[in-house]
């Protein structure tokens, strides 16, 4: 998943404002974008399916305004639309993110409950506690 988050910026970056006068490269560039953020979410919720819970937070009609000419075009469209319609449809109308502020049934609280590794996330939690309360001991003594 680096890696693809790595090729989005490098990509954005290599391609700056050249497309800024010309609306149809850039909604060809939009397109390309969001197929690389396509592909790094599937991974990602491959791998931690909770995600699927969260709203993706991009509408699956986000792509409608622009102005594509080739039928190619068009047809990547669709596929990340049905893309984001099937990430909608999982989340079951959720307007919650994974970037929402920490809070109950915030994506966080859910993994550090819910997930597989919850186990050793608490055993770790249960660790820093008692490390910290030592250290507020020995201070204390001081």
């Amino acid at each position: 998943m680096p890696a693809l988050a790595t090729k989005i910026e490098n990509y954005l970056s290599t391609v700056g404002d050249a497309y800024d006068n010309n609306p149809e490269q850039n909604s060809v560039m939009l397109i390309t974008v969001m197929e690389l953020w396509v592909a790094m979410d599937a991974r990602a919720t491959k791998m931690f399916s909770l995600l699927k819970d969260y709203n993706p937070g991009i509408p699956s009609d986000i792509l409608d305004d622009l102005q594509i000419a080739r039928l190619k075009d068009v047809q990547r469209v669709n596929k990340i639309r049905q893309y984001l319609q099937g990430r909608h449809a999982a989340c079951k109308g959720s307007r919650m993110t994974i970037f929402n502020n920490p809070g109950k049934g915030c994506f966080g609280e859910r993994y550090y409950t819910e997930s597989e590794d919850s186990s050793r996330l608490q055993t770790l939690h249960q660790r820093i506690e008692t490390a910290a309360e030592q250290a507020r001991t020995v201070k204390e003594q001081e």
